[in-house]
């Protein structure tokens, strides 16, 4: 039996100051009705994080200010 994953959030870093950041967010798994995903940053930044549903609906939206090179983890409810 083939089982086929299909993504139901999608979770943006958004950098708040025009520059050119490099912003990775770790794999995000969903456990029960939880969302888990890292974010790192290249510079020091203050980045807007979203998770949004594929349909563009904004379920969570933080303003953190991110650490060069340091992952900061989050889990959140859905």
């Amino acid at each position: 039996m083939i089982k086929t994953c299909s993504p139901v959030y999608r979770v943006l870093g958004v950098p708040e100051i025009r520059r050119v950041v490099d912003v990775s967010i770790s794999p995000n798994v969903i456990a029960g009705s939880v969302l888990r995903f890292g974010i790192t940053a290249s510079q020091d930044t203050p980045v807007q994080i979203l998770v949004q549903k594929l349909d563009g609906t904004t379920v969570y939206a933080e303003s953190v200010n991110l650490p060069t090179m340091m992952e900061i983890n989050h889990c959140i409810m859905i």
